[in-house]
């Protein structure tokens, strides 16, 4: 078993050497129709220790309804092996780990989504240049579909404030 394989089992705390590709979990998974890889395709991928099985969309697509798990005849924790590979990726920094890390940061200050520090927090944190994306924002501007400056929702902030422990009644 190689590294990789190694490291995604026990994270999970399952067993993908168990499976043999009988594609109950893709034919169950109702998430299907949009994942780059089915379900039975991730855990092939993980087996072979090929790690950019941790940049296909699958990965975030994924609404962890355990419906895989479920089904799997060899008792494959499916969706647990799904999330560790979220969590492979969250750590080694992939674009879309940095996209959901900006997203979350900007609900926790402000309580909502605001698209301009959205992006510009994205682009810093990820690398991507300040200004990439720049000319789609100048568009949006024109046509009143962004703003500026974020709206605060200081109920939902102080609701997250105290979901993440922050603050208590």
């Amino acid at each position: 078993m190689n590294d990789f394989t190694q490291a995604v089992n026990t994270i999970a705390r399952t067993h993908v050497m168990r499976c043999y590709q009988c594609g109950r979990c893709s034919g169950n998974c109702p998430m299907a129709r949009e994942m780059d890889l089915l379900p039975h395709q991730v855990i092939q991928h993980v087996l072979m220790g090929i790690h950019e099985v941790c940049d296909a969309k699958t990965v975030w697509l994924c609404d962890g309804c355990h419906t895989c798990s479920e089904r799997c005849p060899r008792e494959i924790d499916v969706a647990a092996v799904i999330d560790a590979l979220r969590m492979i990726t969250t750590r080694r920094e992939a674009p879309l780990a940095k996209f959901n890390e900006s997203l979350l940061s900007g609900v926790r200050r402000t309580g909502r989504v605001n698209e301009m520090p959205l992006g510009l927090h994205f682009n810093l944190t990820s690398k991507r240049g300040l200004f990439s994306g720049a000319g789609d924002a100048v568009h949006l501007l024109k046509k009143g579909k962004l703003s500026l400056v974020p709206h605060r929702s200081a109920n939902l902030s102080k609701l997250i404030d105290r979901a993440m422990g922050g603050e208590d009644e």
